[in-house]
């Protein structure tokens, strides 16, 4: 009965995603990002290389552009991590426990070499979406062709205390002979403030499990504001010797405009695992220093490289692409690894794939000088990587970079540029058409030490995303923004203010659309 519910919910969630697809404005879609073919996209779930493929389930209503009171897994499959195969909804709620919504999860192989799902099964316990009243199980469904999902069964019905209500986001993981699972939960001090934890659990068989110990949790003497009331998305792997507790804490207050300026942030705190207990060697720090960056997992590559994806969105920010059918979008995916105490980002090597051609574009790198605008002569589409070297050592202009989707008529433009004041690179969509509105449209990051800053860029009709680097290292930092260009904002150049301007190298491929979409059908 409720696999039959299950599969009537999906065909009919197909059949409008179908129809609804054909109508879907793709003005501003992504064209080497995944999102949703139509209806609405955020957290990232069973994110998995399973039998040749890189597999991307999400939170997903396919409905509608709008987060539904029926929250679905979408899926979507890629060889390459470049182009993305649009797969059958494979979660939609049908049990009792999960009526409100199939909330977020990982995906796991068992030992019959069959594709598991692992995911929180929601109710509301009273009005939809009041969060004071939130019934939050843990369940599991199972597929032997990794496409079509049943034999739905709760495995985890109590959180660790009997006063917890949030209780989300299962993260599944082999070690030797056993199944270990995190679980982000949230407690309140005697103020009825909250303090976001995560729970270890430990099983033999995936349906059968037992409470180990909170991994971590955040200091309930900090003030409300200096600590997070609830991590959500718990992810905990090992990485260059270490082990990597990622997380997306809410509740975190500002500090001096520089960090945490988002609604909720991502980031992750590093430490050693021995023994089912986690030792901290490194307080919390932000994986991204972009607008959007959330919810993210990492995934266990076929060739022993860890890698990472994430929501590129943010649920506060306005998403302008609603009004065109879609919401919400994947970063880009990341190779992870430690450097100096922190996880650095760098885009996946795969990424070449999506360049249309091998040689790139070279432009003029002579010296800018003061107040010179330099364009980039960027006919040939919005889809575009650049990677700049800029001389520091020789550089003396007080602002300098470059200005993207630009619109002389208007003023339009999304500006990346390395204030020397502040001594810090700025991320500015205040100015760009359709950019999402919010309370501070800047984002900055520090300038890495070293005589030479790289600028890995890769631009998308809707999106801007930059790794940061020196001389040494690329991946240092990264900032992810949306930015929605309205479609004359097409003009881009270099520009220096208050003296020169010089550059080392500067490259630019023009990438491949690649988005593809064949009407779904559930099949068996």
């Amino acid at each position: 009965m409720t696999d039959t519910l299950q599969k009537q919910r999906i065909e009919e969630a197909l059949e409008a995603l179908n129809k609804n697809c054909a109508s879907t404005d793709r003005s501003m879609y992504p064209g080497f990002h995944l999102a949703p073919p139509s209806g609405w996209m955020n957290d990232p779930n069973g994110v998995i290389y399973h039998q040749g493929y890189y597999h991307v389930f999400y939170q997903h209503h396919p409905l509608s552009p709008e987060e539904g009171k029926l929250m679905y897994w979408g899926h979507a499959r890629s060889k390459d991590l470049c182009t993305w195969e649009h797969l059958p909804i494979a979660l939609a709620p049908s049990i009792e426990e999960d009526k409100d919504g199939c909330f977020s999860g990982c995906a796991v192989v068992n030992d019959n070499d069959e594709l598991c799902l692992i995911y929180t099964a929601h109710r509301w316990g009273g009005a939809w979406g009041d969060d004071s009243k939130v019934l939050e199980v843990q369940a599991i469904a199972t597929s032997k062709d990794g496409i079509h999902f049943d034999n739905k069964q709760v495995v985890l019905s109590e959180p660790p205390l009997p006063e917890v209500t949030h209780f989300r986001d299962p993260r599944v993981w082999r070690e030797g002979n056993d199944w270990l699972m995190i679980i982000g939960y949230r407690t309140d001090d005697k103020d009825g403030k909250g303090v976001g934890k995560v729970a270890l659990y430990r099983s033999t068989d995936l349906y059968n499990w037992t409470f180990e110990s909170t991994l971590a949790e955040d200091d309930e003497l900090l003030p409300p504001g200096k600590r997070s009331y609830m991590w959500e998305c718990p992810d905990f792997f090992p990485l260059n010797g270490k082990h990597v507790l990622l997380m997306s804490p809410q509740g975190l207050e500002d500090e001096n405009k520089e960090r945490f300026l988002n609604l909720f942030q991502n980031g992750c705190i590093i430490g050693t695992f021995k023994d089912g207990k986690f030792t901290r060697e490194t307080e919390f720090e932000e994986l991204d220093f972009g607008h959007e960056f959330y919810a993210a997992q990492h995934i266990d590559g076929p060739d022993g490289r860890t890698l990472l994806i994430a929501w590129f969105d943010m649920w506060a920010n306005d998403k302008p692409s609603q009004k065109h059918g879609w919401a919400g979008m994947m970063s880009l995916p990341r190779d992870l690894h430690i450097e100096d105490g922190l996880v650095r980002m760098t885009p996946s090597p795969e990424l070449v794939g999506l360049r249309a051609n091998a040689e790139p574009t070279t432009i003029d790198t002579t010296a800018l000088k003061d107040g010179e605008e330099r364009s980039l002569e960027i006919t040939d589409g919005p889809l575009q990587e650049l990677r700049v070297e800029i001389d520091l050592k020789a550089t003396d202009a007080q602002e300098f970079g470059l200005e993207f989707h630009v619109d002389k008529a208007t003023g339009a433009s999304t500006r990346l540029y390395v204030d020397r004041k502040l001594n810090r690179l700025v991320l500015d969509r205040e100015r760009t058409g359709n950019s999402p509105a919010q309370s501070a449209f800047k984002r900055t990051c520090k300038l890495p030490e070293g005589d030479v800053l790289s600028l890995h860029i890769y631009l998308d009709r809707p999106s801007i995303e930059v790794f940061i680097g020196n001389e040494k290292s690329e991946g240092l930092y990264s900032m992810s923004s949306r930015t929605f260009p309205n479609p004359a904002q097409k003009d881009a150049h270099l520009f220096a203010k208050g003296g020169s301007l010089a550059l080392k190298d500067f490259k630019r491929w023009t990438l491949k659309d690649t988005f593809h979409f064949e009407p779904l059908k559930y099949g068996a």
